[in-house]
């Protein structure tokens, strides 16, 4: 799939999935204001049921356009969207059939809500809303690096992910992964003009490491079931007439702080280590090094900054795990 084909097929899927996704949450924030009856319920699955299937058709039809010589069961084998749709789908039909043994949900029904928010929130962001924009300002990587990301990935024992030079009007040099049911691979065009050939491929080992070890998808899920947690905890405050109820959310925001700032950054450093132990088992290590000499020398801040608040560890950190890895 060219470029552009790529771009459209990416904000077409996305356009249907926003609509159905709202749509869906809507009825569910309509039906739920309304007292419970089974009349309601049958009408909260004949919309789902309508919506799902409406949606299912749509994204059908656009993935058969972009993607040639594909059917029913080669669309449902390949896009995981319709999986997302039709269980939250599932969960809201639930909350109002649990209206009715349970009463006191419908007291609870605004947190409902907002979990059905989020919830969806995050399904929309497994989707890559945000790959369709990175790849209008990219370009495809060339030869002679896609002969060496193609035995690279087969090396690593992984599907050769999408490879884009991103353009970032020279400004930072830098390369990351974007992870869903396919995987992207972003390296910015200033990164490109100051490393050869053998340091570019060690980088894209790096990141073909994180594809390996599913480093995105593993802590989309901790931040995900953090953020929910801490969400309905901060939700349950305000349905308490006391100091308690004004302090829960306060003291979520606290946690959810401290989560953020020093143990999500400590598992992202911990996965780039492991990136970097992963990727030289399969390239050479003074490839990788040099890379990393050669960003360091175009860091603004000093190396010196305690890299306690920071997501990657230091660069004299990386190398030096690496040297001892060798010599191990």
């Amino acid at each position: 799939m060219e470029k552009s084909e790529r771009k459209n097929y990416l904000r077409e899927s996305r356009e249907v999935s926003y609509i159905s996704l709202a749509l869906l949450i809507i009825s569910y924030i309509v039906i739920s204001s309304i007292r419970f009856s089974f009349y309601l319920l049958s009408i909260m699955l004949i919309v789902s049921l309508l919506n799902f299937s409406i949606y299912f058709y749509m994204r059908y039809k656009i993935h058969a356009r972009y993607h040639k010589n594909i059917d029913i069961q080669g669309y449902i084998l390949e896009d995981n969207s319709w999986r997302y749709v039709l269980s939250l789908s599932v969960l809201l039909t639930i909350f109002i059939f649990l209206e009715y043994p349970f009463p006191f949900i419908r007291f609870y029904s605004f947190i409902l809500i907002v979990n059905a928010f989020v919830i969806t929130t995050w399904i929309v962001s497994l989707n890559g809303p945000i790959i369709g924009m990175l790849i209008s300002r990219s370009d495809p990587l060339y030869e002679p690096f896609l002969y060496r990301a193609m035995e690279l990935a087969n090396a690593m024992n992984i599907n050769v992910p999408d490879l884009y030079i991103l353009d970032t009007r020279n400004r930072i040099a830098n390369a990351f992964t974007v992870s869903r049911k396919e995987s992207y691979v972003f390296i910015t065009r200033l990164l490109m003009n100051i490393l050869d050939v053998d340091e570019v491929t060690a980088v894209m080992a790096h990141e073909f490491a994180h594809i390996k070890l599913r480093h995105n998808l593993k802590t989309s899920i901790i931040n995900f079931a953090v953020i929910l947690f801490l969400i309905n905890i901060a939700l349950y405050g305000l349905t308490l007439d006391s100091f308690a109820g004004i302090m829960l959310p306060v003291i979520s925001i606290i946690i959810y702080m401290f989560f953020t700032t020093f143990l999500l950054n400590y598992i992202k450093r911990r996965n780039e280590i492991n990136a970097d132990l992963t990727a030289i088992k399969y390239v050479n290590p003074d490839y990788l090094i040099s890379a990393l000499h050669k960003i360091e020398n175009l860091e603004i801040f000093s190396r010196r900054i305690s890299d306690i608040y920071l997501d990657h560890p230091s660069i004299d950190r990386r190398i030096s795990i690496i040297n001892r890895s060798r010599s191990s």
